[in-house]
């Protein structure tokens, strides 16, 4: 078994791409703002983007913006990925709004391209839980590693991207408001009237930008081709035959065992 670990190709932009999208439409009700098909703000590669974002209006009940983020990866060369984790390293978080968030990471994504941000993509974020157990607000690590185990639905989403284009879509979603399509409780001040949950984006160092480290298991044919070829040789001249028994072991065989005199 090996490890690889892949990062977006942030800042060149050349396949994949960190990126977030704000809904922000006055006096949205909570079903409102997290069905809305677009957006109006948003950042390609920005350097702190938002894992999870909710801000409150001053029409109670009502809500302004919600964030989402995504950071796509390049998989096409991985060979037999069998286990993944997935990680985001904080950068902040705060909860003016007192609704203690918690984040987790979606497969199921259809944004318009892997490498660029358009109003459209705020409605295609996934919504396929990659990972088992979302991470608290509580537990959102500041200045250290968010990790995301991989669960059966991750892996599947790998192996569907290597049967596509080779690029894994990661969307990173509020879970207990956002997929949970369940409203916050309300509260509005004036003053700094949101909850936030941000990570290192781009410009941040392979140390600190999001990636994947995929365990890969390789496979080794049972025995090797050149091997093989040297045995059907011998098996033309002499008129043997070679083969494999049942425990898996090669085997060869003469004319004369098979034909005794």
């Amino acid at each position: 078994m090996s490890t690889k670990i892949l990062y977006p190709d942030s800042p060149i932009l050349t396949t994949t791409c960190i990126a977030y999208r704000l809904s922000g439409y006055h006096n949205d009700t909570w079903p409102q703002i997290i069905a809305r098909t677009a957006s109006l703000s948003g950042a390609l590669d920005p350097p702190y983007p938002y894992a999870v974002f909710i801000e409150s209006d001053s029409v109670a009940n009502q809500w302004y913006r919600l964030g989402r983020a995504r950071v796509s990866l390049d998989v096409s060369d991985l060979i037999n990925p069998t286990a993944g984790i997935f990680r985001l390293y904080g950068y902040d978080k705060l909860d003016n709004l007192s609704i203690t968030p918690n984040v987790n990471i979606y497969s199921g994504a259809t944004f318009a391209a892997h490498n660029t941000l358009v109003s459209a993509d705020f409605d295609n974020f996934g919504s396929i839980p990659m990972c088992d157990t979302p991470i608290s607000y509580a537990n959102w690590n500041v200045g250290g590693a968010n990790t995301f185990l991989l669960n059966a639905n991750g892996m599947a989403a790998i192996k569907t991207a290597q049967a596509g284009d080779g690029i894994l879509e990661v969307s990173i979603r509020n879970t207990n408001y956002d997929i949970a399509a369940i409203s916050p409780t309300w509260s509005h001040t004036g003053s700094n009237d949101h909850t936030r949950m941000r990570f290192y984006g781009s410009y941040s160092g392979a140390g600190l930008r999001p990636s994947l480290t995929v365990t890969t298991t390789t496979i080794h044919p049972p025995y090797e081709l050149t091997a093989l070829e040297a045995l059907r040789n011998v098996e033309m001249s002499a008129g043997g035959r070679v083969y494999v028994d049942e425990q898996g072991n090669l085997k060869y065989e003469s004319r004369y065992a098979r034909n005794p005199t």
